[in-house]
């Protein structure tokens, strides 16, 4: 009997050790999913108060041409990962070389190629071999290349919680830097654009009115009512090129 007690006390005991280590263990459990999803929150808080952040630009669009075409408007435009390893494939199956003028990094050139393609359609010849043919200033597609990648790849670094004003200003701010231009400078070409827009007005409304008194003062000399009503016509005709200024 003493001996079938003390084998179920060390059951018991037992038992009660599995469980206290069971328990342990959920505890443990418990602290590292709350410690995971207090590390989720965190990253969802982060992501959310998240606006803006530079996506990386790891395709590229490019313009070639072939050397026998430098002389000419005709180019390509094609996408490549790796430019310089396409520019030697490019030389190599060219019977009198070519060369790549200018090539630009982008998030997606695939996008940027498409929107080219678009905006230059009356200057698209064919698509052969990966490359868009075009034949037009080259400069042209150089400026729309730069347009589109600003646009896309700022509109692809952008987040859901960035407001509609603050993203307008930050593609116009984006590609005020791809233009070469500072806000500060973009800001006084309006101030003076507006101060031009007023001066002028303030001189044609000068103008205006020295008219005014001197087909007035005209009236009152002459005494000629044919005259006069020339006269009032002309200053009813004054009037209405007034109101729409």
């Amino acid at each position: 009997m003493l001996e079938e007690s003390k084998k179920e006390t060390e059951e018991a005991k037992k038992e009660a050790e599995e469980a206290k280590k069971e328990a342990e263990e959920a505890k443990r459990e418990a602290e590292e999913s709350n410690t995971l999803a207090a590390a989720k929150e965190a990253e969802l808080n982060k992501i959310r108060t998240k606006i803006y952040e530079e996506i990386p630009k790891l395709d590229n669009v490019y313009v070639n041409k072939e050397v026998a075409e430098l002389a000419t408007d005709a180019h390509k435009v094609g996408k490549a990962i790796d430019p310089k390893k396409r520019e030697a494939q490019l030389n190599t199956g060219s019977a009198q070389g070519s060369r790549m003028i200018y090539k630009l990094p982008t998030h997606n050139a695939k996008i940027v190629e498409d929107i080219l393609k678009v905006a230059q359609r009356r200057y698209h010849i064919a698509s052969i071999g990966g490359w868009e043919h075009y034949n037009n200033n080259v400069e042209h597609s150089v400026d729309v290349l730069d347009i589109s990648a600003t646009v896309v790849d700022t509109l692809a670094s952008s987040f859901e919680y960035m407001k509609r004003g603050a993203l307008f200003k930050k593609v116009i701010s984006n590609l005020q830097a791809v233009q070469g231009i500072t806000s500060g400078e973009a800001d006084g070409d309006v101030k003076e654009s507006e101060e031009s827009e007023e001066g002028q007005e303030s001189q044609e409304s000068q103008e205006l009115s020295l008219l005014k008194a001197w087909l007035g003062r005209e009236i009152e000399i002459t005494g000629n009512k044919a005259s006069s009503l020339a006269i009032v016509a002309a200053c009813a005709v004054f009037e209405v090129f007034e109101t729409f200024d």
